[in-house]
């Protein structure tokens, strides 16, 4: 072999790698019916985040992974720990956790929950331990800060689950700041 060892052996690498990056994409990705979405112009939603910031999306809508029934419209934007989760749209606190710590299959979850003035419920998941900074019946604008990301619960890594739902089903929204794709994140874009 000699001098093609580590060129074997580096095709091998960047081929598996590779491998698992489509796999992961195909369990993630989800399907995603355009026309199931209000128009974008209209949405009343912006990202759970500053704006001029990207984020990546780790796991969008309708993903096969654990992105269904109830999450079948969740989105996880993917976000350092510690930075600013942002309310998405006016509304009230319904709901606050943030004493929960740790991550991992079966660990308890932080979450904020807005209520809104059509009766829909917008749930910010993972928040990081102690870090809320709004209680139940605060009245909140869209863009004020309700706590920062964490890696808290079904985690793996730093990021916003972001869902709103009607009748304790999720629903489909689109955003207001997303240009692209008529305002609807796509899975592993930002």
């Amino acid at each position: 072999l000699g001098w093609r060892a580590p060129l074997i052996t580096g095709a091998t690498v960047y081929g598996v790698w590779g491998l698992i990056w489509l796999i992961a994409w195909l369990v993630l990705r989800g399907s995603i019916d355009a026309g199931a979405y209000p128009p974008r112009a209209s949405s009343p939603y912006r990202l759970p985040y500053p704006g001029g910031e990207s984020a990546w999306v780790v796991q969008g809508n309708n993903s096969s992974f654990n992105h269904e029934d109830r999450e079948e419209h969740a989105w996880d934007f993917r976000r350092r720990c510690g930075t600013p989760v942002l309310a998405a749209r006016d509304g009230t606190v319904r709901a606050v956790t943030d004493s929960n710590s740790g991550h991992g299959s079966g660990r308890p979850n932080n979450s904020v929950e807005v209520t809104h003035s059509d009766g829909t419920v917008a749930r910010y998941l993972h928040i990081a331990q102690d870090s809320a900074v709004v209680t139940v019946g605060d009245r909140v604008r869209q863009g004020d800060r309700l706590a920062s990301v964490g890696n808290v619960g079904n985690s793996l890594t730093g990021h916003i689950h972001f869902v709103v739902e009607s009748g304790g089903r999720s629903m489909p929204v689109t955003f207001r700041d997303v240009e692209e794709d008529s305002g609807i994140p796509r899975t592993f874009d930002s």
